[in-house]
């Protein structure tokens, strides 16, 4: 290798960790100004669905929550006193709610994969 490659692959690696910082930045900068946002929609679907939770357990109903990738249903503990001589196919088929501990008023449904 000579002198003239060595300067331009020293340059081509600075100009990497430049682009790099230059992204970084940028992407402080966006996160920033607009993460309190997004956060601030958490909080109120968290509260949104603590209050779906006790309207569950208050009646016994399990759920379906479309509102994540996972679409995780909810089974209340009071499902298994009120509910639990139901069918599970037709729980799900009113509500669209599944859980592999039928009997257990499980709570949140977790896929094997998480």
């Amino acid at each position: 290798m000579n002198e003239d490659e060595f300067d331009l692959e020293e340059e081509t690696e600075e100009d990497e960790e430049e682009d790099t910082s230059e992204l970084e930045a940028e992407f402080r900068k966006v996160f920033d100004r607009h993460s309190d946002k997004i956060e601030a929609q958490l909080e109120i679907a968290r509260k949104a669905i603590a209050k779906a939770e006790k309207l569950s357990e208050k009646y016994g109903l399990p759920f379906s929550a479309n509102v994540s990738p996972l679409s995780q249903s909810y089974f209340p503990e009071s499902f298994v006193d009120k509910f639990s001589d139901l069918d599970s196919d037709t729980v799900y088929d009113i509500t669209g709610a599944y859980t592999s501990y039928y009997h257990d008023g499980a709570g949140w449904e977790h896929s094997a994969v998480c």
